[in-house]
């Protein structure tokens, strides 16, 4: 034996006091007993859940109770955490620590195990809270903190070290976990599924390839209790631990897979560092089908990949990133499927805003994370979804052709097809009629199923999508998009099946072309058209159809005539789209069939046609002619007779008769035989074949789906029963002998059907050979026992369907020709028992098993048997042919039969034999040689015979390890051979190896070898004989020392014993030894050594064990190894190791150990600084205890490299002898330590907000000169330094103040006071004050005019806040009215456009100055309105003068002072004047209106009316005109013209000249210059303006009037022409006008009392007539253009009610008392319903007295409605609807007269006032105008 001493020292724990290399640690439940929960006392344990029959642990004694019951056997037992559980001090055996494992469920119920310790070293020995999770075991909420887990053998894992099926959830680890093999912060191996686990523990795996991880040191997959391998996961999993060992992963070291299943990391992130050879971010390694999804690690903290090694894994959607890429939502998202549309499936969360979280979090409170793609930034929110993030795919108009306008075909709302969106939900599409989207479709307009929805006329639409809101998503609109429905014009109309022609059979009547669709023409819309126009043309569109051409009815008309015709057809649809058709060739003739429906028969052209028209219906057809060359005819359904009435149908090609046809084929002629000769394909049973001739040789008719055709009359070329079924009773008779064919045949040539009279039944036959009618006495041709119950049936392949899979015999009753397939024999164990019968096959003849056990005997097989899988066995019979495949070998037995054919499709024939049989050939009567059963893949006419020979004596193989196989000696058997009458007979022969065995391999003692031998004998009568299994017997060799035994001892002392022993066993095996294997075990005291192993290179190695217990001495322990050989006979190898004790060593007596010369060290310098007296006079001398015998040594401090703080005063030292058989001695003695300086080097100070100071806080003070490892620091807890400038800003040094020491260590240390600025160790950051919030400026406009707006910034912000510059201005809200704002010097510009009413915006300005953080100052911009100016309450307009002379300007009147106020009470200056004061008012006016027009624009203009009265204007007669008479003895003459002065230009008003006379001076003949008139009354339409002066004086004429004498014969007139000049007057016939004035008949009622006739006529005087009034229930619109309706017109009262304002109503809104129309006036006495709803921009209302009724929300939400005057006094409760005032103004102010003020308050409270709205009495102030 050679020892070799290892140069290394290895490091070893000196903490174990002893090893057990066997058994467990047994542990007792506490005395108390576990407690189990149940539903009575559950609530004592405050469980939320049901726990009933868990086991309740409060403590540890609990906990070590329940891993005793579980250790015990009880492994599916149930427990629950009630409480925290601190296990420090606990001996701990991890929880199903047996084969049998864990398997129910632990719920730590959020609780947590802390400083949980578990050291295993025993072999192969766990460490974990639970040793192995099995299936269906589940640990869940469960904390392990603080604890330490080892196993230096095996595996280790925190809450698990293995997990078979186990599945952990929701628990977490902060401990230690070290392990040999693999090691995992939740579970050491997982086979299970782990998921929302965390672990921030240490990991690490020792072996050199061992697996670490942050989760699981190695996941796999497993197999289930059913032995079937399952995927496992992690998922949702994070780790912040470091990770050490070969295999290292962030979340598992090691990915692998079983028999095709692998694993999945889904969603998990690591922050942490790996260490080893294969590392990864998330696993080191992993293996075909394993994956890693959606998994993120930290770069900066590792900085390799997601994996090192791959081997066909897949990665996706994983990454690494850094710190920064995790803080901003990245990670988060990617582990949620970096898709927003999963939000809200999201496992992980991260506040990114408020208190925003570092790394992703499993708690639902903290912020979704969504990626934003228009700035690649992530949010908490999505962001809202504007208009361009719903958008069409291309372009921006939609177009659609419809096809089928009689649906309604809805865009498309899949992503990427027709619309884009962003979110989580759906869209919604809109249908519009108007480019605004406010018209929706409706059935009516566009043909929409629903309002709104897709239309289906042709069109323009317009189309609006909204995408739905679901969750953290907005709703949007996209804009608007045209969607354009149009309808193909051209319809593309064809003919029919592409035919060239119409046919239609003569039938004497014109008719009209069929339209229905699939019929004669086709068209590409499926819509029916509104309209059809058929033309016939006798030629190609020239010549029309007419009754002489074609015998038409109408040009261009049906034809009847026999002939060639062409039609066109000519469609409308929607009555507006129009399509043509081609020419088509439109043929008239005699027809070749005869159709009868309905009792109504109609010829046809063509058989085609007919089955057409007949679809569905039943009917007769019957040939008229012999039919040539029918095209393909489909039929589908109906009840059809086609008679062939003696004619030939020829040529039928393929035609279907599908399920639902029914077609019986006859012949009614009498003269001659119709024939049939087509191809059918049938798949209806109800066809039928009754008359006729079939010529059918090449067998036309294919059956589908079960179907046959009955055959019941008829002649034909061929019957087969494949489509055949003959009639009850019927058989077939040969055509020419007139015998019978037997029915059994498979067909028949040649024969007739006719009625079958005499049934003839063959034994064991089961129907009659003629007709097939049954025999009632026959049971069946094939019987089949299941279990002994008896089956028969008819066919084989009945047989074996029943059969297959059971265990069946099969017997046959007769002899059977099989005509069908037959079912493939896949399991079962079946006996198919021929019964000396045959069976024959004609068209099916095999049988194929594969995977049944299946035995043939006794009888006949015309049918092959092929072999593929399972079991033959053949025991006798004649057989055609046998096939077989030999890959599955031995799978046919053969003890007898003779055969045909054996067919090889692979491998030998010899495998079918037993032993002791073989191939017999029956051709050449001989048994068959090896060399010819192994050559041919054939063998023929061959027998299996039993040879009748056995192997007595077996051969044997045997030889020495090393040898081939062909070295090896076989020794031969003894065969005999059966010689008859009992009496065997000894072989001779020779005996060799197959040729399948290799004879130069070399057998191995530890496999058994068998090999096949042959036998073949001398004697040529005698087949081979085969020996299967003959087993090799191989012996090993013997090694030159087969047992060695050596022993050791050691001086046992501390620190002397701590090398590694080697002993090199490879030595002792023999140079050609092969295969060695090396095995040992310990006897004796084996805890003398610290550390064994045996390593299979043949290396024992041992450590003993250092000084601990004085026991040890004299211990010894034994190795006993044995060294294994595959060519060698095993060697034996003992130890003996044995320890012994060490001499003691003293101080010489007088002698003493000290320091040199008053030697001092400073604190933190090591005590090998001070010397010892080792040497010189004052030397320390050693001796042997007891003995004067001087040892020599060396004396040297204990530790020398030990640093002593100020408080020692003393240390110890050590002599150590050379000689090690001396034991080592140790003293102490006295020293000094002094302490050490310290200076400040830099100091941390922690950055602030902006303060206003320059003081600084200090989170750190570096020092110079500490010691590491010390604890000691400036003290900074209330000191401040100073900067050197109170601005924000960065400063790198600081001022320190006095400072003193803290800590423990402190006294060790003096430190050094600064005495100038000290750097700082990173820049102090003041930052900008945050949090500055600037009043918003709200700034209103007038919006009339033009302004400039100039405001000075500086004002608004902080005085300190230092220099300040502006981003530029933002504008939100209804800013068109606003110019671009610009900012200069400090000063914002802008200005306000006029027009800008209502409009309200915002103008929002970002600051960044040096103090403070960037701040936004925000001007909330309002365009108003004027405002209202009234009256002030008890004051009123009044005038200086208020009467006027008719035709005077108003503007003469003028107004006395009146005081106006605003909706405050503050008087407003201003001017007032009349409206219009260049009017001229008329008698009727009692009013006027004035206007007040404010100094200030800023308030609107009040407008009113006053009382005025105007006087009619007086009119005086200048001159007068008469007309010339005859004289007549008297004064008077007509008047025809009376002038009036006065009159205003333009008015309508002159002298009623009625029976006007006036008088003369004188009543002679003569000339007359004036006249004197009575008194004169006015007319026309402005007389009432007017008073007439009446004249008292003769009034001179226009021109003189004649009184004419009456003697005078003679004409005179005509000299006096010279007067026609003056007919020019007669053009003054505008006053010939007046006569309108006639019917001003509201002018009679100026003379109510003159009845009568007019003076001098007949006429009678027009009465006066009454206003004309509107009828009650009548709506107009009023002068004031308000909208009113009549309540009340009985002709005595006149009301109205106020319906709705005018158009456009805002600010003031004063309903009138009354309101004129057509000279009536009616008063306003009701408020109707709904009249003033929803009016944003009315800011007050004036209600009348005349009111009594308010209809219900009148004033409903009138939101800006702040001023409400109620004037009347007659409102109650009941005559206010309700909600009359609901949503008006918050602070309406509301004026009700004083006596009402109560009652009005609660009638106001009902009606929808709230409290914020004041109800108050109206007040009136003294102040005048």
């Amino acid at each position: 034996m050679r020892k070799r001493i290892a140069a290394g020292l290895l490091a070893f724990a000196l903490a174990f006091t002893a090893m057990d290399f066997g058994g467990l640690v047994s542990i007792q439940a506490n005395a108390a007993g576990l407690v189990q929960v149940t539903e009575e006392n559950q609530s004592n344990f405050h469980l939320n859940g049901d726990y009933a029959g868990y086991y309740a642990i409060a403590d540890k004694e609990d906990l070590q109770a329940f891993a005793a019951k579980v250790n015990a056997g009880e492994n599916a037992v149930n427990a629950v955490l009630t409480a925290d559980i601190d296990m420090t001090g606990e001996d701990w055996t991890p929880i199903g620590d047996t084969n049998d494992g864990y398997t129910g469920t632990f719920d730590g119920n959020g609780h947590k195990i802390s400083n949980l310790v578990c050291e295993r070293t025993g072999d192969k020995q766990v460490s974990g809270l639970f040793a192995q999770l099995k299936e269906n075991s589940v640990v869940r909420n469960l904390g392990m903190e603080d604890g330490m887990f080892t196993s230096s053998t095996s595996t280790a894992g925190a809450v698990a070290a293995k997990s078979n099926l186990g599945k952990v959830i929701n628990c977490w680890n902060s401990g230690k976990v070290t392990a040999h093999d693999y090691a995992g912060g939740i579970v050491g191996s997982s086979q299970g599924w782990i998921e929302s686990c965390k672990n921030s523990g240490a990991i690490k795996a020792t072996w050199g390839y061992g697996r670490s991880g942050g989760i699981a040191g190695e996941q796999v997959c497993d197999r289930n209790s059913s032995q079937q391998y399952v995927r496992t996961y992690i998922k949702y999993c994070y780790n912040t631990g470091t990770a050490d060992a070969y295999y290292a992963g962030g979340i598992t070291g090691y990915q692998s897979y079983k028999n095709r299943e692998a694993c999945d990391i889904i969603s998990c992130w690591s922050d942490a560092a790996m260490t080893g050879s294969i590392t990864g971010g998330i696993a080191g390694s992993l293996a075909r089908g394993d994956t890693i999804q959606n998994c993120v690690f930290n770069t900066d903290r590792f900085k390799g990949g997601v994996y090192n090694n791959n081997k066909n894994g897949s990665v996706k959607d994983s990454e690494g990133m850094t710190s920064a890429e995790f803080a901003s939502g990245k990670a988060t998202w990617v582990l949620n499927g970096k898709d927003n549309s999963l939000a809200s499936q999201a496992k992980w969360f991260q506040n990114l805003e408020e208190n925003p979280d570092a790394y992703p979090v499993m708690d639902g409170t903290h912020g979704k994370v969504y990626y934003l793609e228009e700035n690649d930034t992530y949010s908490n929110h999505p962001g809202s979804m504007a208009k361009n993030e719903i958008s069409l795919v291309s372009g921006t108009q939609i177009e659609r052709t419809s096809d089928n306008l009689s649906e309604t075909k809805p865009l498309s709302l899949k992503k990427n097809e027709v619309f884009n969106w962003k979110g989580d939900g759906a869209i919604e599409v809109g249908y519009y009629l108007d480019e605004k989207a406010q018209i929706p479709t409706t059935a009516e307009n566009s043909g929409a199923a629903k309002k709104g929805g897709a239309p289906a006329l042709p069109g323009q639409y317009y189309v609006k999508v909204t995408a739905l809101e679901v969750e953290d998503f907005y709703q949007e609109t996209s804009e608007i998009f045209s969607y354009q429905i149009n309808f193909d014009a051209e319809i593309q109309m064809e003919k029919i099946a592409g035919s060239k022609s119409i046919d239609y059979a003569y039938t004497g009547n014109p008719r009209e072309l069929s339209f229905e669709k699939g019929r004669k023409i086709t068209w590409s819309c499926e819509e029916t058209p509104t309209s059809v126009k058929t033309t016939y043309y006798k030629d190609r569109g020239s010549v029309l159809t007419n009754a002489e051409n074609a015998g038409a009815l109408t040009e261009g008309g049906a034809p009847a005539d026999k002939g060639d015709y062409y039609v066109k057809v000519e469609m409308t649809f929607r009555e507006k789209y129009k399509s043509e058709s081609d020419y088509l060739l439109y043929k008239i003739s005699d027809g070749e069939i005869e159709v009868t429906m309905d009792g109504h028969s109609e010829p046809y052209v063509t058989l085609t046609e007919a089955f057409r028209d007949t679809e569905g219906k039943t009917a007769q057809m019957k040939l008229l002619k012999n039919i040539e060359s029918v095209r393909e005819v489909e039929v589908n359904s109906g009840n059809l007779i086609l008679d062939l009435n003696g004619y030939r149908l020829q040529n039928l090609k393929r035609s279907t008769l599908n399920q639902d046809a029914s077609l019986k084929i006859t012949d009614s002629s009498e003269t001659q035989t119709g024939v049939f000769y087509g191809t059918l394909l049938v798949r209806s049973k109800n066809i039928e074949f009754a008359g006729g001739i079939y010529e059918n040789q090449s067998n036309s008719y294919f059956v589908y789906n079960g179907a046959k055709i009955k055959v019941s009359g008829g002649k034909f070329d061929r019957v087969s029963k494949e489509w055949a079924e003959l009639g009850e009773e019927l058989c077939l008779v040969d055509n020419e002998t007139n015998e019978k064919q037997p029915y059994a045949e498979t067909s028949c040539t040649n024969v007739h059907v006719e009625a079958c009279k005499k049934h003839d039944y063959e034994q064991d036959v089961q129907y009659c050979v003629w007709c097939h009618k049954k025999n009632p006495d026959f049971q069946g041709y094939v019987r089949i026992t299941v279990n002994g119950v008896e089956t028969y049936v008819d066919t084989l392949k009945e047989a074996l369907q029943y059969a297959n899979g059971k265990e069946a015999e099969i017997t046959f009753m007769q002899s059977m020709e099989n005509t069908g397939s037959l079912p493939t024999l896949k399991s079962g164990k079946i006996t198919l028992d021929l019964n000396q019968k045959s069976l024959t096959a004609k068209s099916v003849d095999r049988i194929y098993i594969d995977g049944a056990e299946v035995t043939v005997k006794n009888g006949t097989f015309d049918i092959v048997i092929a072999q593929r899988s399972g079991k033959l066995r053949i025991e006798s019979g004649d057989f055609r042919q046998i096939g077989y495949w030999d890959s599955y070998q031995n799978s046919i037995e053969m003890t007898g039969g003779n055969f045909q054919n054996i067919v090889l499709y692979s491998g030998s024939a010899e495998n079918m034999l037993p032993q002791g049989y073989a191939f017999y050939s029956t051709e050449d009567g001989r048994f068959l040689s090896r060399e010819e059963v192994l050559a041919n893949t054939t063998l023929q006419k061959v027998e299996v015979r039993n040879a009748g020979m056995s192997c007595e004596t077996l051969p044997q193989i045997s030889g020495i390890t090393g040898q081939t196989l062909q070295e090896y000696t076989l020794i031969p058997g003894v065969v005999r051979a059966d010689s008859g009458n009992g009496e065997s007979t000894l072989l001779e022969g020779n005996w060799s190896f197959t040729e399948k065995e290799n004879l130069e391999a070399i057998p191995k003692p530890e496999k058994t070898m068998t090999c096949d031998l042959i036998f073949t004998p001398k004697d040529d009568n005698y087949p081979y004989y085969k020996v299967k299994g003959v087993e090799v017997h191989v012996e090993k060799k013997t090694p030159h020392n087969t047992a060695i035994h050596e022993s050791e001892s050691y001086v046992y002392k501390e620190g002397s014993l701590t090398l590694r022993i080697w002993v090199e066993l490879w030595t002792m095996v023999p140079a050609d030894g092969k295969g060695i294997a090396y095995s040992y075990f310990v006897t004796g005291d084996k805890q003398i050594f610290d550390d064994y192993e045996l390593m299979q290179n043949g290396h024992l190695n041992y450590v003993v064990k250092d000084f601990t217990d004085r026991s040890m001495i004299g211990k010894t322990a034994t190795f006993h190894v044995k060294i294994e050989m595959e060519n060698y006979k095993d060697i034996s190898y003992d130890l003996t190791v044995t320890l012994t004790d060490q001499k003691k060593v003293v101080l010489k007596e007088g002698s003493e150990v000290k320091v040199l010369q008053d030697q001092k060290i400073t604190y933190g310098e090591p005590l090998s600084k001070l010397k010892l007296n080792v040497e010189g006079e004052e030397q320390a001398v050693f001796v042997e205890q007891g003995t004067d015998t001087q040892v020599q040594g060396t004396l040297a401090w204990k530790d020398g490299t030990q640093r002593l703080d100020t408080s020692v005063t003393s240390a110890e030292w050590i002599f150590t002898p050379d000689d090690v058989a001396y034991a080592k001695t140790e003293g102490s003695t006295a020293i000094t330590v002094e302490p050490k300086e310290l200076k400040v080097l830099a100091a941390t100070a922690d950055d602030k907000v902006y303060d206003g100071t320059a003081y600084v806080s200090f989170s750190d003070i570096v020092l110079e000169g500490i010691e590491e490892g010390d604890e000691v620091s400036a003290d900074i807890g209330t000191i401040r330094g100073t900067l050197k400038d109170v601005k924000a800003g960065n400063y790198t040094s600081v001022t320190l103040p006095e400072l003193r020491l803290t800590g423990k260590d402190k006294e060790n240390y003096i430190l050094v006071q600064p005495t100038d600025e000290i750097p700082l160790t990173k820049a102090v950051n003041v930052a900008k004050s945050s949090g500055l919030q600037i009043e918003e400026q709200n700034k209103s406009y007038l919006y009339l005019k033009d302004q400039e707006e100039r405001i000075s910034l500086r004002e608004i912000l902080p005085v300190d806040c230092g220099n300040a510059q502006y981003a530029a201005p933002e504008m939100t809200g209804n800013m068109e009215y606003i110019t671009e704002p610009s900012i200069a010097d400090d000063i914002l510009s802008y200005t306000v456009k006029q027009g800008a009413l209502d409009r309200k915006g915002k103008i929002q300005i970002k600051v960044t100055t040096e103090n403070y953080e960037d701040f936004v100052i925000t001007f909330n911009l309002e365009c108003n309105d004027q405002i209202p100016v009234r009256l002030q309450e008890g004051t009123e307009v009044t005038l200086k003068k208020d009467t006027l002379t008719y035709g005077g300007l108003l503007s003469a009147l003028e107004f006395s002072e009146a005081e106006f106020v605003d909706e405050e009470g503050n008087t407003v200056e201003g001017t007032l004047e009349w409206k219009d004061g260049t009017q001229r008012p008329d008698t009727s006016v009692t009013s006027a209106e004035w206007i007040f027009m404010p100094s200030d624009e800023a308030y609107a203009n009040a407008e009113g009316s006053t009382a005025i009265k105007v006087n009619a204007k007086e009119l005086t007669v200048t001159k007068a005109t008469a007309r010339n008479r005859k004289y007549d003895g008297t004064n008077q003459v007509a008047i025809t013209e009376v002038l009036l002065s006065g009159m205003l230009e333009g008015d309508e008003v002159s002298v009623d000249l009625t029976d006007l006379h006036g008088t003369l001076k004188d009543k002679k003949a003569g000339e007359y210059t004036s006249v004197t008139l009575p008194e004169l009354t006015l007319v026309g339409k402005d007389k009432a303006n007017y008073r007439l002066v009446q004249p008292v004086t003769e009034i001179p004429l226009t021109k003189t009037v004649t009184i004419e004498t009456p003697e005078t014969p003679e004409t005179p007139e005509t000299p006096e022409t010279p007067e026609t000049p003056e007919t020019p007057e007669t053009p003054e016939t505008p006053e010939t006008k007046e006569t309108p004035e006639t019917k001003e008949t509201p002018e009679t009622p100026q003379k109510p009392s003159d009845p009568g006739t007019k003076p001098g006529t007949s006429e009678p005087i027009q009465k006066p007539s009454k206003p004309e009034y509107l009828k009650k229930g009548t709506k107009f619109i009023g002068p004031d253009k308000n909208q009113y309706k009549v309540t009340c017109a009985d002709g005595k009262t006149f009301t109205v009610a106020y319906l709705k304002p005018k158009k456009g109503v805002k600010g003031t809104v004063n309903i009138p008392d009354s309101i004129t129309v057509n000279h009536v006036t009616y008063k306003v006495t009701e408020i109707a319903a709904n009249a003033f709803k929803n009016q944003k921009k009315i800011r007050k209302v004036v209600i009348p007295s005349g009111v009594s009724k308010i209809g219900k929300k009148a004033f409903y939400g009138c939101k800006n409605l702040k001023n409400i005057t109620i004037k009347t006094t007659k409102l109650t409760k009941k005559r206010v609807g309700s909600k009359a005032f609901s949503g008006i103004h918050a602070k309406a102010v509301i004026k009700v007269p004083k006596k009402k003020l109560s009652a009005y308050r609660k009638m106001l409270k009902a009606r929808g006032v709230t409290k914020k709205e004041k109800v108050q009495a109206i007040k009136v102030k003294s102040k005048k105008a």
